[in-house]
């Protein structure tokens, strides 16, 4: 169906400047005097419609209305200050949220049709190509290949043409940046670069810096606005140390670096807070003194992180003056001595130092994987921080505002909350948590089986590939479910939920351990995953976490690896929980017991054979097996139960060990197997072990000592201990396991 189509200007006023930039970092178009004349009708604008942004005659952009248009105080954008009184306060302004694309180069110079001379109309003459153009390249961030450019440019050189601090060149902080951050020791290094190259009159290389595609401001493109990716706190750094040195190193007083980063460089972090501290600091560096007197600046200021910075960088360069005049870095250098300092401070950052400008022309989530390779300052960009700002990504192009970005913030926050006081120790890593969430969306919507055995940073990496329209992999080319914020929250909310039941009761603490002594140790999160299911309750989450280990137990005592065809009944368990086909309050063993073959045996047979086999030669097997014997033979599943069984150094005992017998070869052919089956085996402290030293005498005593109780209650045994005696504590164990295992 075609769609309504309506044309915006983007150049504020007849001879004003351009507000694309602000389009596009807000997520929204705005004009003013809505209510004047020459104004189309923009209440009849729906979500849904199309707009093309134009410069004059010249289109800039095209995007997608994801509501209808409203006062501009209504719209809950957090704009700035500055940006609010400069375009919106008194303007009679109005703001629609909407999703925006860059035209390219070729499409700019062809013929629209659109009318230069009104802020907003609908554009009939335009219409037909612009529905033809977003269905095309709606979906992606634009026609043209994704690319990378490099240039090395100069900070200021006014000879250098891409200079990095250009009057046509305007730079802005995405929200999901970290907060400017730096301090002295930062400050520090970066000045004593600059001053030993000064003294030697070397050019200096301050590294790289990543920007976005730039958005072209006007018609030929010669004004651009850039997101920093990579090298905000070196910017902004710049930015203020220039600013210091012109005020204070330049015959004339002033320059223009303050006024250049007033309306130059913006950021949008902390939900643009930021950005007040910022124009608080610069417009205290108008009016910074060198000597201050004690009170002259305010308490705001002297918290202000950029003009704490400023003072820093003043200090410093007192201290670097006094060393270049010979003198001790502690002595007083006077002004003038610090003012020609500054100067030919100043005149050195112009000509000589050289940073490596790294552009890209993609995406978000694609430059931000891009920065993850080729960042120089030695920052972990990890799987969760590209999950948050691609799944920001894929929320703004579902419609969000961008309180999105707070909303999955707070998630993450909720989990650091957790950490800071986690239940008995156990902290929740944020890679569990989207693991579990890519578990419930793989049920959720029936995915295949690949998409369960993906790590969770490739499954997330290719889903949002594909939502994006970055990539469309083949195992997402059907996803057809949609991410939800609060699910997000839900899962991170079940998780504590889980972790505080299991600090309760130490019974569940046990067997959520229990997970990773089977050979299927990643569905550990699977009781997480019945609570977003619902089928089992916050309440009564222990008989499903037994329930699933117990069915485990068999295949992991049966087979010596993980065996794929485990993982497939996984599956199968993990979808019938959201289809419905195992219901609320459900036994897991049961149905497990009844669906679950391997190679044609029930769980019934896996374990009735796993129990007659020698299992001291898998660590696995005999771990696994003593712990659950020690566990059955333990009065209270209590918390010494838990650090017996998984905190406590143990060894697992031969009752009968072959090496403390003179003829160990006539032990060998005496017990055979059974030396080495479950009822010639028990768990024992690692240093009551090695205390006995394989002698029979001392095994009396030190099993008495033990605190485990399946080898205390050998320890009168042991002086007599024959293979029959072991065969019928094998039998016996055998019986008890089974009958436990199936609730006989």
């Amino acid at each position: 169906m075609d769609k309504n189509v309506w044309k915006v200007g983007s150049r504020w006023g007849n001879m004003g400047e351009s507000v694309l930039d602000l389009f596009f970092d807000y997520g929204c178009v705005f004009f003013g005097n809505a209510y004047g004349g020459n104004r189309g009708d923009w209440n009849a604008v729906e979500r849904g419609d199309l707009f093309i942004v134009s410069d004059g005659s010249v289109p800039v952009a095209i995007g997608e209305a994801l509501g209808k248009f409203t006062e501009w105080e209504a719209a809950g954008i957090p704009f700035r200050n500055r940006d609010a009184d400069e375009f919106l306060v008194d303007a009679d302004a109005v703001v629609c949220r909407s999703r925006l694309v860059l035209l390219g180069e070729r499409e700019r110079g062809e013929y629209w049709g659109i009318d230069s001379r009104r802020a907003f109309c609908r554009a009939a003459l335009a219409a037909e190509k612009v529905q033809k153009w977003w269905g095309e390249n709606g979906r992606t961030d634009g026609p043209g290949p994704f690319a990378i450019s490099t240039r090395v440019v100069s900070l200021c050189d006014e000879s250098d043409p891409g200079r990095l601090f250009h009057p046509g060149a305007k730079y802005h902080v995405p929200i999901f940046q970290r907060p400017y951050s730096w301090g002295e020791p930062q400050i520090r290094r970066l000045l004593e670069d600059l001053h030993q190259a000064l003294s030697c009159k070397d050019p200096v290389f301050l590294g790289t810096m990543q920007l976005s595609q730039p958005i072209p401001l006007n018609p030929d493109g010669s004004i651009r606005s850039y997101d920093v990716i990579d090298g905000q706190q070196r910017m902004t750094t710049l930015l203020l140390l220039l600013s210091i040195l012109e005020r204070f190193g330049c015959d004339s007083g002033t320059g223009w670096t303050l006024d250049y980063a007033k309306r130059n460089f913006r950021t949008s972090v902390n939900k643009r807070a930021a950005q007040n501290d910022l124009d608080e600091a610069l417009d205290g560096l108008a009016l910074m003194e060198l000597n201050p007197a004690v009170g002259d600046e305010t308490s705001a200021l002297r918290s202000n992180p950029y003009f704490a910075n400023a003072r820093i960088i003043v200090s410093l360069l007192r201290e670097l003056a006094s060393r270049d005049d010979g003198g001790d870095d502690a002595a007083p250098v006077p002004d003038e001595a610090l003012a020609d300092y500054m100067g030919r401070m100043r005149a050195f950052l112009e000509k000589s130092v050289r940073i490596v400008i790294i552009e890209t022309r993609a995406g978000l989530s694609k430059t931000l994987e891009i920065f993850d390779t080729i960042n120089s300052s030695g920052l972990d960009l990890g799987s969760e921080d590209l999950f948050k700002v691609r799944f920001y990504e894929y929320r703004q192009r579902m419609g969000d505002g961008e309180d999105a970005f707070d909303r999955i913030s707070e998630i993450y926050e909720r989990v650091a909350e957790y950490n800071r006081h986690p239940c008995n120790g156990t902290t929740l890593p944020m890679s569990a948590v989207l693991a579990t969430y890519q578990r419930e969306l793989v049920a959720k919507y029936d995915m295949n089986a690949a998409t369960f055995s993906m790590s969770q940073e490739r499954f997330f990496c290719e889903l949002f590939d594909t939502l994006l329209d970055v990539h469309a992999w083949d195992d997402f080319k059907a996803f057809k479910g949609v991410l939800a914020i609060e699910d997000l929250a839900a899962v991170a909310d079940a998780h504590v939920t889980y972790l505080e039941a299991c600090a309760r009761d130490a019974d569940l603490r046990i067997f959520q351990r229990l997970f990773w002594e089977t050979r299927y140790g990643y569905a550990a999160d699977f009781p997480v995953l019945a609570l977003l299911a619902g089928v089992s309750a916050a309440g009564a989450i222990r008989p499903f976490t037994e329930g699933l280990v117990k069915a485990l137990v068999p295949p992991s005592l049966y087979y010596a690896k993980h065996v794929y065809q485990g993982r497939a009944l996984l599956l199968d368990l993990l979808k019938a929980m959201w289809s419905g086909e195992f219901g609320s309050g459900a036994s897991v063993m049961e149905w497990c017991a009844k669906r679950w073959t391997f190679g044609g045996q029930n769980l019934a047979q896996l374990f009735r054979v796993s129990l007659d086999n020698p299992v001291a030669w898998n660590v696995k097997w005999k771990n696994l097996l003593c712990r659950l014997v020690e566990y059955r033979a333990s009065g209270e599943k209590d918390d010494a139960l838990f650090r017996r069984l998984f905190e406590t150094g143990f060894d697992i005992e031969h009752v009968q060990s072959f090496t403390d017998e003179k003829d160990f070869e006539q032990v060998w052919r005496e017990w055979g197997d059974e030396l080495n089956r479950i009822g010639n085996l028990a768990m024992l402290e690692s240093g009551l072990n090695r205390s006995i030293r394989n002698q029979r005498t001392k095994k009396p005593v030190a099993y008495a000592a033990s605190e485990y109780r399946s080898i205390r209650d050998l320890g009168a045994k042991v002086a007599a201990w024959t293979k029959d005696d072991a065969i019928a504590r094998r039998k016996a164990i055998a019986e008890d396991l089974e009958n436990w295992l199936w609730g006989n």
